[in-house]
């Protein structure tokens, strides 16, 4: 494992460099730091398969739950059909969201919804 050095000390050390020791030098951490997180990702997926859980093969967004619609949106779903219906006006409501207006109006006055289901 590496010495810990102080960040002063790193950055003197740096500084005293020239400008082609310095390329290589980084170009140098690079690599090794890659190689260390290659290993620490390899160690990582090993312990989670031990834990019976897969790992994404490619780096990005996960994908999508089974909660979300069918091409991984949330949201707005596709159109459902009427639940309850007006047969004066023929206004329709689904059920879903805020109750229509109509509907409510009706139940106001006493009139029970069931009447207008389809």
């Amino acid at each position: 494992m590496a010495r810990q050095l102080a960040m002063s000390t790193v950055i003197a050390w740096f500084g005293s460099l020239s400008f082609d020791k310095q390329k290589e030098a980084l170009d140098r951490m690079e690599v090794e730091h890659e190689q260390s997180r290659a290993a620490k990702r390899s160690e990582v997926v090993t312990q989670l398969a031990a834990l019976g859980y897969a790992v994404a093969k490619k780096r990005g967004r996960p994908q999508a739950s089974a909660s979300s619609g069918a091409d991984g949106r949330k949201g707005r779903r596709g159109k459902v059909k009427a639940k309850y219906c007006d047969p004066k006006t023929n206004e329709t409501w689904s059920g879903r969201g805020r109750m229509a207006t109509w509907l409510k109006s009706k139940q106001n006055a006493g009139e029970k919804i069931e009447k207008y289901l389809v």
